[in-house]
């Protein structure tokens, strides 16, 4: 009876060994459980954080190529007025030659004692008008040189936002 005894206890032993053992794959399940719920979590977190991320560098993108895009406005709007101002200046040039190649009918119906001395003083004073009339022209001609260079590199750095804003926009629709 003490073997039956001994192996009845040996028996509980063992039972009361592979209880707990049990017990512990079910409490390992659900910690596993809970971190693969965590890991989820955080995976879905990084994805939003990433897709706000792509949309905050598409909507800065869209706001520099706006920027830029009404600085190319501006631009525009400098250069067509310095066209305007040039072309002026060129008709009073050309109303400067008129004048110069026709200064003795100019000077016929002028009362002047001393004809050629006052068609040179009026040559002199047209020429000088001319010559004032020319610096603005070229300084005019530097101005749209200088607006054309800036525009291109506007329009460069316009093509290079609206790419950059099309691949976030495609990215964030991914």
């Amino acid at each position: 009876m003490h073997k039956m005894s001994a192996l009845i206890l040996f028996a509980l032993c063992l039972l009361y060994q592979s209880v707990p053992a049990q017990r512990e794959p079910t409490a390992e399940k659900k910690a596993d459980d809970k971190m693969a719920k965590l890991i989820d979590e955080v995976s879905k977190l990084s994805a939003s954080i990433e897709r706000l991320s792509r949309s905050q560098m598409a909507l800065v993108l869209a706001l520099q190529l706006e920027n830029q895009q009404r600085r190319a406005e501006r631009l525009e709007d400098r250069l067509s007025n310095i066209e305007d101002m040039s072309n002026t200046l060129k008709s009073e040039i050309d109303a400067l030659e008129s004048r110069l190649a026709n200064i003795e009918k100019e000077l016929l119906s002028s009362s002047n004692i001393n004809r050629r001395e006052a068609e040179q003083q009026a040559r002199n004073s047209i020429r000088e008008q001319k010559g004032d009339l020319e610096q603005q022209l070229l300084e005019l001609d530097a101005k749209r040189l200088k607006i054309n260079s800036e525009l291109d590199e506007l329009r460069r750095n316009i093509e290079v936002l609206t790419t950059r804003v099309m691949r976030y926009a495609v990215q964030m629709d991914d």
